[in-house]
């Protein structure tokens, strides 16, 4: 995935959108691989897109971090780069560009932060969340 700053335009009016967020949740807590998160931990913020891309990403802001990860539909992880130059505030998205990876994306929310002694406060703990439903994996070949 290329690496290339670009603007984006924000919209504030659509529905939340859960669907990528749930998935890189069930993700992070099957994987072993990614800090675990529950994506009851998060805010839904609104929607970016760049229209020459065609690309939307969903901006979703964690409630104890107070850190966004955002997500495409499909899962793929971008950084905030600043603001537009000369953008308008109100309509225009901000800068981003393709996380390294998933993994560099989940480490900048700053979960290890939580439940540890001088650390932050987890409002929403791994003890309290529900029991995750089977995997919508539709592929068989893709389940463990």
């Amino acid at each position: 995935m290329a690496r290339r700053t670009f603007s984006t335009l924000v919209n504030y009016s659509d529905d939340p959108v859960w669907a990528p967020l749930e998935q890189i949740a069930r993700l992070s807590r099957e994987s072993g691989e990614l800090p675990a998160f529950h994506e009851g931990e998060f805010m839904y913020v609104c929607r970016v897109a760049n229209a020459r891309k065609r690309l939307v990403i969903h901006l979703y802001k964690h409630g104890d971090t107070r850190r966004y990860l955002n997500l495409d539909e499909a899962g793929h992880a971008y950084q905030y780069m600043g603001a537009v130059p000369g953008g308008e505030p109100f309509e225009s998205g901000g800068m981003y560009r393709a996380h390294l990876s998933l993994a560099d994306a989940v480490e900048r929310l700053g979960i290890w932060e939580l439940g540890v002694p001088g650390g932050l406060y987890r409002s929403f703990p791994p003890s309290d969340w529900p029991t995750d439903a089977p995997s919508r994996i539709v592929d068989p070949s893709l389940a463990d």
